[in-house]
């Protein structure tokens, strides 16, 4: 294959996946691990589109499936997470104040545990061989 085959073929690639994101969701929500903000997420309501921030894994396009407060008021955020692959992932926050426990889980297979610190919030990818068979 030529090289002005291959680049025609990255740019096609890359004008696919820029269609694929709505330009109306460039302003959605971000929930941001970092930074959480619980009174902003418990606006959310179910089919909103948000921005998960993880800090260094990245950003995720997700869907807002359930929002709920709970004893002490915890939030707990439960969504889809719409990345570019060919399967949806999932992802589960509970917020506390500035604490967030969770995980996300990408289309790709890929698993993000989300821990409060004594400094803030960490964002781990778990070993799919440490975790051992169900």
């Amino acid at each position: 294959m030529s090289s002005i085959a291959i680049v025609g073929a990255m740019l096609l690639t890359l004008l696919q996946c820029a269609s694929a994101i709505d330009p109306q969701e460039s302003g959605a929500p971000v929930i941001s691990i970092a930074h959480v903000d619980g009174a902003a997420v418990s606006k959310l309501r179910a089919g909103d589109i948000v921005r998960l921030d993880l800090g260094a894994p990245g950003v995720f396009r997700a869907k807002t499936q359930a929002v709920q407060t709970v004893e002490n008021g915890r939030i707990v955020w439960s969504g889809t997470v719409l990345d570019l692959e060919s399967r949806p992932g999932d992802a589960t926050l509970v917020i506390a104040g500035d604490r967030v426990t969770g995980s996300v889980r990408t289309g790709g297979g890929k698993l993000y545990r989300i821990s409060p610190t004594a400094t803030g919030n960490k964002v781990e990818l778990v070993d799919p061989a440490a975790m051992g068979a169900d």
